[in-house]
């Protein structure tokens, strides 16, 4: 018996089963880790825990617009509403790159998503700015590397892994988002901050 495999499927990951008496096939080339992209990531942190993104891209949950735009510059859109303050942030080639939410009673910043093209984007618009944050470097790598450095998610499903933590009265929740058609590369790194 003959068991045909779509490259599609391979590359997933995904696990295949046969029909009838054909013993069960794994597929696991998902890992879409290159050279090119591993070279280009800087070392993690020994072992960061979620308490660490209570700063991420040097930021924190009570900057302000001003120390936003001081950090990752003025944004290519501002979007406020009567609850939020959306900054989006692009690169030279329009790909967003970067997005911030502060509350728009308090002001307070609440939300930081890195993002853009395998992260590699986020990751090249950080280094411009001079800013110097390891955590970003879980963009464009595989999320088996984040669940060995993590463990397991308060939440996950098959794209997006969760983890909720505190510290200092302030709730941290972090989202790392591998897509499983992009082999489980993390693409997208969010963190929101609360009370």
């Amino acid at each position: 018996a003959v068991l045909t495999v779509s490259l599609q499927q391979a590359l997933a990951g995904q696990t295949i089963s046969s029909r009838y008496d054909m013993p069960l096939l794994e597929v696991s080339l998902g890992r879409r880790d290159s050279a090119t992209l591993l070279s280009s990531l800087a070392a993690l942190p020994l072992k960061p825990t979620i308490n660490d993104f209570i700063m991420m891209a040097g930021l924190g949950p009570l900057a302000t617009e001003a120390e936003v735009v001081r950090v990752l510059g003025a944004p290519s859109r501002r979007r406020p509403s009567s609850q939020w303050v959306h900054l989006y942030y692009a690169d030279s080639n329009a790909d967003r790159v970067a997005s911030a939410a502060l509350d728009a009673s308090s002001g307070q910043l609440t939300h930081v998503m890195l993002e853009g093209r395998e992260g590699l984007a986020a990751l090249a618009y950080l280094r411009a700015r001079k800013i110097d944050d390891p955590k970003a470097n879980f963009l464009g790598r595989h999320r088996e590397d984040v669940l060995a450095m993590f463990g397991k998610p308060h939440r996950e499903n098959a794209d997006i892994l969760e983890s909720i933590s505190s510290r200092g009265g302030v709730n941290i929740k972090v989202q790392f988002t591998c897509y499983s058609h992009r082999g489980y590369q993390c693409t997208n790194v969010a963190v929101v901050w609360s009370k």
